[in-house]
């Protein structure tokens, strides 16, 4: 993978160069999340699927000939919803002012400078619809949560959680020193934090005040993520319209089985973009420029 991703950039960079558009393309280098193995996430603990540091810490590395003069490492908390404020300020597009946007432009960062967001300001993290940790600073409490709470893809990585935990990465970047004992004000904080943010983004079956409309065809169903877990078990009058007009697909046209997951598939996708379309906070950590 290594190797064909060193080819690919290699082939964009060289497309760029040979068009005579290199010095007016910034090139981002970038993951949504970590990987599935947490030796390749070390020192942090964690993998994709959960709320662990291995699992949100990911590159972010911006090249642009003729802009970015010196390699540098920046070491300043970003995320993937700042890239949409960076690039609107760099082709001098407004920002539509009509919604609530979470990220910040990167630009400054380009020239030395510092960026609009506090050090102070919290980062949420959102497992599918469930807040499982905050992060204010070097502090990360992880929230308590259910079996329930926990989205299917993350069951076999993740266990609930009966009280609150409290790290401090700068001091315990692995997260396994807990002093949430040590800083019960600290802890009783953000969880305020952590409750207030969920009656603005929401939780686990639960809409919140800022959460924008996601796209469904029925949208009456009630928020679900998985079709076994969630779907199978609903009553007809729950299902409403989802249950007659939802068209089973076949995936190739020949058998059942290719019918069912297809089914599966397509019915999921639209169970995932209701429940999670609103909670992409992505990844972030350090910023190398080159």
């Amino acid at each position: 993978m290594i190797q064909e991703l060193d080819w690919g950039i290699g082939e964009m960079l060289k497309a760029l160069r040979s068009n005579g558009i290199l010095e007016n393309t910034l090139v981002i280098f970038t993951s949504d999340n970590g990987p599935t193995n947490n030796k390749y996430a070390r020192p942090y603990s964690g993998t994709k699927y959960v709320s662990l540091e291995g699992g949100h810490r990911v590159p972010f590395i911006l090249y642009w000939k003729g802009v970015i003069e010196q390699p540098a490492i920046v070491d300043v908390p970003t995320n993937a919803m700042d890239l949409f404020p960076t690039l609107s300020e760099l082709i001098g597009a407004p920002m539509p002012t009509d919604r609530i946007y979470d990220g910040v432009s990167l630009t400054p960062l380009l020239s030395g400078e510092s960026i609009a967001r506090p050090d102070d300001k919290p980062f949420y993290y959102y497992n599918c619809e469930n807040l499982q940790a905050v992060r204010v600073g070097d502090w990360k409490l992880h929230l308590p949560r259910t079996k329930e709470q926990i989205p299917w893809w993350a069951r076999n990585k993740q266990k609930p959680i009966q009280t609150p935990e409290l790290y401090n990465l700068a001091a315990d970047v692995t997260e396994t020193q807990n002093v949430a004992n040590q800083h019960p004000e600290r802890v009783s904080q953000m969880m305020a934090l952590a409750e207030q943010t969920r009656l603005k983004l929401g939780e686990f079956g639960e809409r919140g005040t800022e959460q924008r409309p996601t796209g469904t065809l029925f949208p009456e169903v009630p928020i679900l993520s998985n079709q076994s877990q969630d779907w199978d078990p609903l009553p007809d009058v729950e299902k409403g319209r989802g249950k007659t007009e939802f068209k089973k697909q076949r995936a190739d046209g020949k058998n059942n089985k290719g019918k069912k997951k297809a089914n599966r598939r397509v019915l999921s996708d639209d169970m995932n973009r209701k429940r999670c379309n609103q909670f992409k906070y992505w990844a972030f950590g350090t910023t190398f420029f080159g």
